[in-house]
């Protein structure tokens, strides 16, 4: 995928992250098809009442799920990732987020990654879903203060 439609779909992301003006967060994921259309959205979510957090790859996944069992869609879907922080920062899937890919595996193929990275010149690394597999496990900050709280 070239760096202007990644970039165009970060653009899109991150004004739908800005029109939600209520979210405190600032991932969003967009799943989208091979052919570059739009499949499902999620963004980070987190629910004081029962202190539980929803990543925003895990609600575009759950979303999806959803909308390809009430359009009774039986293949398997090939589908690419996009998570985008709206602040500019890192956004690499955590292990939790790539393990519930993983276990939608026959549901769902991702081939491709691209998240947001400080480090890369046009703003986003690509990675395959197998590359990240491999890579030393990411754990996000929720889950980090999780850990050192108890």
């Amino acid at each position: 995928m070239n760096h202007n439609t990644l970039r165009e779909f970060s653009e899109i992301l991150i004004r739908k992250r800005l029109a939600h003006t209520n979210l405190k967060f600032n991932h969003m994921c967009m799943i989208m098809s091979k052919k570059g259309v739009p499949l499902s959205y999620g963004f980070n979510d987190y629910d004081v009442k029962t202190e539980t957090s929803i990543h925003a790859e895990a609600m575009a996944l759950e979303k999806l799920i959803q909308k390809k069992n009430s359009l009774g869609i039986k293949k398997k879907l090939v589908c690419y990732l996009i998570v985008v922080r709206t602040n500019g920062n890192n956004s690499k899937p955590c292990n939790k987020c790539l393990e519930a890919f993983a276990k939608y595996s026959h549901i769902i193929s991702i081939k491709n990654i691209y998240y947001s990275h400080e480090d890369e010149h046009s703003g986003i690394r690509e990675s395959s879903f197998k590359e990240l597999q491999k890579a030393p496990q990411h754990i996000c900050s929720h889950e980090r203060f999780i850990q050192k709280s108890k």
